[in-house]
């Protein structure tokens, strides 16, 4: 519950655990979070971080919504939380009417759509275009290769993609995207 709770508030978790360790003092690293209950893991807390938007994204994206230009969201926060960070941009509408994919997306085409990037590469071309009609889409627990293949299906169907990014995990999808912005944290 508080998981949730502090992913709605835009908040990223960190849990805390710990395991009996084998003779050698090693632990097999999972592969899946099914592969943690293997683990005998003792759950020992939780600690919730927050980094607040800059203060000029909000202008930013005011700035290319009137221009027109329709803004992804791609990150690899929980979709709860990139749901509330997109709120805190007033790009959020009230949570029950937040979807996933389906058809309402082609019903409701100004809804936020908070889309689960483990799902990405199953998409059909219909739903990529759909999802290309919306004016604001967040992708949520995206990897660097994720991010790489959505630049790669918004360039397959002719679009102009400028991505920014932060670290060398970013370098694929920068390198793709017809405008690559790479920042660099200041202080």
């Amino acid at each position: 519950e508080a998981y949730t709770n502090y992913g709605n508030e835009g908040k990223s978790c960190i849990a805390f655990a710990i395991a009996e360790l084998d003779e050698l003092g090693l632990i097999e690293s999972p592969g899946s979070w099914d592969d943690l209950n293997r683990l005998d893991l003792c759950f020992l807390g939780m600690a919730a971080m927050y980094d607040p938007p800059r203060d000029t994204a909000l202008k930013s994206l005011q700035t290319m919504k009137n221009a027109g230009v329709k803004c992804f969201m791609v990150t690899g926060d929980h979709p709860s939380t990139a749901a509330a960070v997109a709120g805190h941009f007033g790009l959020a509408v009230p949570r029950a009417s937040i979807v996933s994919l389906n058809t309402e997306m082609e019903k409701k085409p100004n809804l936020l759509s908070v889309i689960h990037c483990e799902m990405i590469e199953t998409l059909t071309d219909e739903l990529w275009d759909d999802i290309l009609k919306q004016e604001f889409v967040v992708f949520a627990r995206a990897t660097p290769s994720h991010k790489l293949f959505i630049v790669k299906e918004c360039r397959r169907r002719g679009e102009v993609v400028a991505v920014t990014g932060d670290g060398v995990l970013d370098a694929p999808a920068l390198k793709e995207a017809s405008v690559g912005i790479a920042m660099e944290a200041v202080g």
